[in-house]
């Protein structure tokens, strides 16, 4: 092989690697997001059924979110409030955090609404640190995530000389 095709794996390689790291880092971006449009929802929630008093799914219909994951979970939970059964999605959470959020979207409306009100309230609480822990992995873990990558691509790259 000559040199210009052995340079041309390294960088190769080290595309490669940059690419997986550009992907677990947009992974813990996305759980972020994923709790920040949570959180909102939460509080807006509270807000409605507290002054306006609307049901829930009208609530939910016209809430915008930046999380393409948040916004499938929310499709899926008008669905379910017009009868079909409920199928959470789950590609960026955990399996504890992936039952709290399907549990939260199973109990929106089926409560009265002081009793719904204390129930919001507290997975307010629990999506708050919940966003903060995603806040912190992403931080620490995210450029990381990018140089492990590169580092990696370009270590298999080296032994492909």
């Amino acid at each position: 092989m000559s040199m210009t095709t052995r340079l041309f794996m390294v960088f190769l390689s080290v595309i490669g690697g940059l690419m997986v790291g550009l992907f677990l880092s947009n992974k813990t971006k996305n759980r972020e997001k994923y709790f920040s449009d949570l959180l909102n929802l939460t509080d807006r929630l509270i807000s409605d059924i507290s002054y306006l008093q609307d049901p829930s799914a009208k609530i939910i219909s016209s809430f915008d979110t930046k999380s393409i994951h948040f916004k499938k979970n929310i499709y899926e939970y008008l669905e379910f409030t017009n009868g079909a059964d409920f199928k959470f999605s789950n590609t960026v959470l955990t399996k504890r955090e992936a039952e709290i959020v399907k549990d939260f979207f199973i109990r929106l409306g089926t409560l009265d609404y002081e009793t719904q009100i204390n129930e919001l309230n507290s997975k307010r609480m629990l999506f708050n640190q919940m966003l903060e822990a995603a806040v912190k992995r992403n931080k620490s873990y995210g450029r990381a995530y990018i140089k492990l990558g590169v580092l990696g691509g370009l270590l298999i790259g080296i032994m492909l000389l």
